[in-house]
């Protein structure tokens, strides 16, 4: 995930406040990180300790993920891009209303 997020294990490391040889460590499973660690690990990522501790499949598999990167792309856009995917996205939830009401299925 760290990488995912083109962030080294250098500046993973520093943010969490651990060694760079114990962030290595607990990347390739030779050691597991304690609780706290282990949350701290969770905020940095925006994920849950669930999503960490069970895999890309379990809490709610992929979608999670996927649905905390757009959010963090999002946030890292300008008010006027921020304003136009906001618009997109009331207009694409419109359609879907309305082609649910009309008992049609949203492709």
């Amino acid at each position: 995930m760290r990488e995912e997020r083109n962030i080294t294990r250098r500046d993973f490391a520093e943010r969490l406040q651990i060694s760079y040889f114990t962030l290595s460590k607990y990347e390739t499973s030779e050691r597991e990180p304690d609780f706290s660690t282990l949350v701290r690990i969770a905020d940095a990522l925006h994920v849950s300790t669930d999503f960490i501790l069970k895999g890309h499949e379990a809490a709610r598999g992929q979608n999670v993920e996927d649905q905390t990167l757009i959010l963090m792309r999002y946030r890292a856009l300008p008010p006027d891009a921020q304003a136009r995917i906001r618009n997109q996205l009331a207009f694409e939830y419109q359609q879907l209303q309305a082609q649910t009401k009309n008992g049609a299925s949203y492709a």
